[in-house]
């Protein structure tokens, strides 16, 4: 189960006291004491299935009841969660990935993002990705501007993007693996080191700081 919390409305409300901030909202004629109305905090949570797991009509209410059916026996405040969930909130969602493409012909169009190594969303490596993307494409591009080069510099930008984008992918195609293993030894493997470095706090920072970055 993944969970997380997202006090979406508290962080804007403390950025809109913001002058550099405010501004953006007025250009675009939103007024600033009214945009976050309709903007409540909310928690996100999602369980990691097998697709044989799934029922044909994953959808609400269903899709809640069966959440609930997966996680029977679970710990009394994680079950509910998932109860007081609004049922129109909740679906299935199956997990696809990009193929792994040989390196094309450079052009003056390229790819970032989900568009070249779409990827399941375990690990928080997508979106990270995605962003490193453009920052390396920004880098590249700035480098030729107003002179000649730009097709090679994309070229560069698209050797880069695969090497890590890929390695991104990888990864969290492993990490969903792992979360839908069946394999005991292994699930009893992986809740023990959980447990351990919840223990140990320098165990902790080293496992999770390096978890996001792709072997």
């Amino acid at each position: 189960m993944f969970l997380s919390a997202f006090p979406g409305r508290r962080n804007l409300v403390n950025a809109l006291p913001d002058p550099r901030r405010a501004h953006v909202l007025i250009d675009i004629g939103l007024d600033p004491a009214r945009v976050v109305d309709d903007l409540d905090d909310y928690v996100l949570w999602a369980l990691l299935i097998p697709q044989r797991q799934i029922p044909l009509a994953a959808t609400a209410p269903t899709g809640r009841d069966h959440a609930l059916d997966l996680a029977r026996g679970w710990d009394p405040a994680l079950q509910r969660v998932i109860a007081e969930t609004d049922p129109n909130t909740v679906g299935a969602m199956r997990f696809r990935h990009s193929a792994i493409v040989e390196p094309w012909p450079p052009t003056s169009v390229t790819v970032l993002g989900d568009a070249v190594h779409n990827m399941p969303p375990v690990g928080g490596l997508g979106a990270n990705a995605a962003v490193t993307d453009a920052a390396e494409l920004a880098d590249r591009l700035l480098a030729v501007r107003g002179r000649d080069g730009l097709t090679d510099a994309v070229a560069r930008y698209e050797q880069r993007m695969r090497e890590h984008g890929y390695a991104a992918m990888r990864a969290a195609i492993r990490n969903a693996e792992r979360a839908v293993s069946t394999n005991v030894a292994a699930r009893r493997a992986g809740r023990a080191w959980f447990r351990l470095c919840r223990a140990v706090p320098a165990l902790k920072r080293r496992t999770f700081a390096s978890a996001g970055q792709p072997q």
